[in-house]
């Protein structure tokens, strides 16, 4: 009778446990995106400051701080900061989705498995429905690494920022600034207990 009531309890722990929450690391995740300016020149930018997790029931959420943008001068960062991204009225960019959580627990380690999701960008007040092709890898410290499989090419006049970019080319006195953005991402999500 004992082995019987141990066997539910193991199997009730393993179950509870099997769709545990995951959280994003940020110092090994990173989103980047490319600016190209008068048709030629490409630039690579990138956000500091990223937090989220995925919870037990596969409820993606990731929060990109846009004052943690960094275009590598610092000027250019002030720039996009207030005229671009406005983050004085819109702080932050947040990413949700619904991922198959069984996938994400049942994967061994080293093992990869790529899936395509669907995701909500809300980004400058205006929330989009895109979507993209992920790997995601099972690292052996538990660790789960999510990269698209190709970048996503983000249309900015989508989300309102036809004005910002207008801004900016004029006060940089470019001929041009590109309003579709390629954009690629290296997440690292831990497991909780």
């Amino acid at each position: 009778m004992n082995k019987i009531y141990f066997f539910l309890l193991t199997a009730l722990l393993a179950s509870s446990s099997a769709y545990a929450e995951w959280r994003l690391k940020n110092a090994d995740s990173n989103v980047y995106y490319v600016s190209t300016k008068n048709v030629t020149t490409s630039e690579l930018n990138y956000f500091n400051t990223l937090t989220g997790n995925i919870d037990e029931k596969g409820q993606l959420n990731i929060k990109i701080n846009l004052e943690s943008v960094e275009t590598e001068v610092p000027i250019r960062n002030e720039r996009v900061k207030s005229m671009l991204f406005e983050v004085l009225s819109y702080p932050k960019a947040v990413i949700t989705a619904s991922i198959d959580p069984k996938k994400l627990t049942e994967l061994d380690v080293g093992s990869t498995y790529i899936d395509t999701i669907g995701f909500k960008l809300n980004l400058h007040g205006v929330t989009q429905e895109l979507s993209t092709t992920v790997k995601v890898l099972k690292h052996a410290d538990g660790d789960l690494l999510v990269t698209p499989m190709t970048p996503i090419l983000l249309n900015s006049t989508l989300f309102g920022f036809e004005k910002g970019i207008e801004r900016l080319r004029k006060i940089a006195r470019l001929e041009s600034i590109s309003p579709t953005v390629p954009v690629t991402f290296n997440l690292t999500f831990v497991p909780q207990p």
